[in-house]
């Protein structure tokens, strides 16, 4: 789209080529990249924003299913009939497709709603569906992403890291994978895997971080019984201080410097920061990472090795040591004085840093400082 002005008062010539947003609607079952497919003439070498939706314009599938070729492609707003099978899929080699505005399933009426079934058929993790939030905080619309439309290979990858992206609802496809990239992603729904799925993986990057708003982390179908196959985290996972903002995983790791900030709490939260016993079959929490039970409300801790361990919150609390011997690699810190931490004879703890109560904590157990960490320790 190509628009010339002239102001003849101040002889200002103004020129704008292809900054202007348009709407595309595909009108045939081609590839992505051709002008006929959205109702236009050019059928080969064809140009991004004019003939074909680019990095600013929005395109409207509906009825059609369109195939995008190998190859690197953008578009500001997605949105796929909710009843369309395929309404997108990949045709030949990589695809990335960069969505800077939001996805999102519509009715005949262009009203938002959850996909019945899969409209983006991804199934193949060199098929990308990328997400900036250049244009909008909310990438995934949240009226959601249903389990009938699982997604496959998705990346959430700001250009700030200061950059907050939004997500409903959203279901990972077997084998399939998230990647938060850069910036923080806030869930304000379920995240979780296909039906019958076995493998998936949530990674977060370094300085990256997962925000777990009004949501919570499952495995297929969903639910407090069901797991993720595999969650790792290299920056930071924050749980909001709720009775359902559990992080159930079948594998989870925190790497190095990592960070996970546990607000799950209330009657379900009988161990650690998954749901009652439904804990992971595989735990790894780095000696450089630390835990921190921070929910402003009473909290159990769970016996396992830790980096660091840290219990805080606002109000007054209680944390409690629960499920055998706390092994922490690093330090101890009770936060405030508004903490007191129970433990007793039949939970121990073992310290190999520093020691910092700033709370209330009166041991009835067997304290073990073994000296594995640095410096002083207790403190004050």
């Amino acid at each position: 789209m190509k628009g010339i002005c002239l102001t003849s008062a101040c002889l200002i010539l103004c020129i704008s080529v292809g900054l202007a947003q348009s709407t595309f609607t595909a009108t045939a079952s081609t590839a992505w990249n051709l002008g006929t497919t959205w109702g236009g003439a050019c059928a080969s070498g064809c140009a991004a924003g004019i003939d074909y939706p680019g990095a600013l314009d929005d395109a409207y599938i509906q009825g059609f299913s369109v195939r995008i070729p190998g190859g690197n492609f953008s578009v500001n707003n997605l949105y796929v009939a909710f009843n369309t099978i395929n309404g997108i899929t990949k045709s030949t080699g990589t695809v990335n497709l960069t969505i800077n505005g939001e996805l999102a399933a519509i009715d005949p009426s262009q009203d938002y709603i959850p996909p019945t079934v899969s409209v983006i058929n991804n199934t193949a993790t060199n098929f990308t569906l990328i997400f900036t939030g250049a244009s909008t905080q909310d990438v995934i619309n949240p009226a959601g992403w249903s389990a009938s439309a699982p997604l496959k290979a998705i990346n959430f990858n700001p250009a700030s890291s200061a950059t907050t992206l939004v997500i409903g609802d959203l279901a990972i496809a077997n084998s399939g994978l998230l990647t938060l990239q850069n910036g923080t992603l806030r869930l304000d729904g379920a995240l979780q895997t296909a039906a019958s799925a076995t493998s998936a993986t949530v990674t977060c990057n370094v300085g990256t971080t997962l925000l777990i708003n009004t949501g919570n982390i499952a495995g297929s179908g969903g639910g407090p019984a069901t797991s993720f196959p595999t969650v790792t985290i290299n920056g930071t996972l924050t749980s909001s201080t709720s009775s359902t903002s559990y992080v159930n995983a079948t594998t989870f790791n925190l790497g190095a410097n990592a960070n996970l900030n546990i607000g799950f709490s209330g009657a379900n939260q009988t161990q650690g920061w998954w749901y009652q016993s439904n804990s992971p079959s595989s735990i790894s929490l780095d000696a450089t990472s630390t835990v921190n039970y921070s929910a402003n409300t009473a909290q159990n801790v769970q016996g396992l090795n830790y980096g660091n361990l840290t219990l805080s919150g606002s109000g007054t609390i209680t944390k409690t040591s629960v499920g055998g011997t706390l092994l922490i690699a690093g330090g101890l810190t009770v936060n405030s004085s508004n903490v007191t931490f129970n433990s007793d004879a039949s939970t121990g703890v073992a310290i190999g840093g520093i020691l910092t109560n700033n709370g209330t904590w009166a041991p009835a157990d067997l304290v073990v400082f073994n000296g594995t960490g640095s410096g002083p320790t207790i403190y004050p």
